[in-house]
């Protein structure tokens, strides 16, 4: 029997209003530039990003691959020809090839290597697909005020806030962007979902990999989106600290004039702007108006001065006036951060 596509739907109330993103000295730029960098699939750094592994048993889908296979110019049967060796195209005939496929379905486990090999070329498929229609963005959840929870919630956050700095704030000396989900005025005019209410999703942190669902190989032409939602949502419960949420955006020509590509230390890059009005890029753009998805800036505890000094400067533009921005300091007597406010939020 196949694994089910499992997918755990998220509604408006149970999105988090804000959400936060670590940023290296790069987040500089996402608050100069007003735009926040989105990243295909295939590129993201994590190998087990993405992944799906093969069942134990291959016997339990045997029954589904013949069936997929069966299926005329499907993505499965495509890729499967595509992977014909050149041995096989001088030596063995169309009808006995079919014959030792047949053969390999019904005893997938005595042909496991090339059941590997098979599913590494499907899922090659998969990048290629998603890498051409989609890209993704990754945030935190992270409560505002941690002074009203609970003691072990406390120390929960804490320890997952100093190591998330660590990681993805270079040591310290980075920021902390909040982003605000919850206006017109922000980046939910083109994040994709679902329900297409502009919702980002929730990381499920898992002990193994979610197990491939065969015929999502031959729908990758009418789900993919709902297809890389899912396998996009899985993780290894490593990361369980990060308390990860994501969404999809799409830059095609509909929205181009809200994406741009640039090479950034000689790599292509993807970039979404956040110069956005009820929804649509502000055009003509105004310097004054404000960027309302941003809503908070955490400046860490080691950045240099001068690093500090660009970051308020930025941020003292008319577009920024609004902006909550805080410093963060070592707590003195245990381990953890706190954060001081240097800039209060506009009422």
């Amino acid at each position: 029997m196949e694994t089910p596509v499992l997918t755990a739907t998220v509604s408006p109330s149970q999105t988090p209003p804000r959400l936060v993103k670590y940023l290296d000295e790069r987040g500089l730029d996402v608050l100069f530039n007003r735009e926040l960098k989105i990243t295909p699939p295939r590129e993201f750094n994590d190998p087990f990003e993405f992944w799906l592994s093969l069942p134990a048993d291959l016997n339990r889908i045997k029954d589904e691959l013949r069936k997929q296979l069966c299926l005329k110019d499907g993505f499965i049967r495509n890729t499967l020809q595509g992977m014909l060796s050149v041995k096989l195209q001088r030596n063995i005939a169309d009808t006995e090839y079919e014959e030792t496929m047949k053969k390999a379905c019904s005893e997938p486990e005595k042909y496991r290597s090339e059941h590997e090999k098979f599913f590494k070329a499907l899922r090659n498929g998969f990048f290629d697909a998603a890498d051409q229609n989609f890209r993704l963005a990754c945030f935190s959840k992270e409560p505002k005020d941690i002074t009203s929870l609970k003691c072990e919630e406390i120390q929960q956050i804490q320890q997952g806030r100093m190591l998330m700095w660590s990681h993805y704030a270079m040591g310290h000396r980075g920021l902390v962007i909040e982003f605000d989900f919850t206006q017109q005025h922000s980046i939910k005019g083109w994040v994709l979902s679902e329900s297409g209410d502009g919702n980002p999703f929730k990381v499920v942190y898992e002990p193994t990999p979610r197990e491939i669902c065969i015929r999502e190989f031959n729908e990758l032409n009418t789900r993919l989106f709902e297809i890389l939602q899912r396998w996009a949502q899985g993780k290894s419960e490593t990361w369980a600290y990060e308390n990860e949420w994501r969404f999809i955006a799409k830059p095609d020509d509909s929205v181009s004039c809200w994406t741009t590509s640039r090479l950034v230390n000689g790599r292509l890059m993807d970039f979404m702007s956040l110069r956005a009005v009820e929804g649509k890029p502000a055009t003509p753009y105004d310097e004054k108006e404000p960027i309302k998805a941003i809503r908070r800036v955490v400046i860490g505890c080691k950045a240099e001065p001068k690093f500090r000094a660009d970051v308020r400067r930025v941020l003292d533009a008319p577009a920024y006036r609004h902006v909550h921005i805080q410093e963060a300091k070592l707590l003195r007597r245990e381990y953890g951060l706190e954060y001081e406010t240097i800039r209060p939020p506009a009422a």
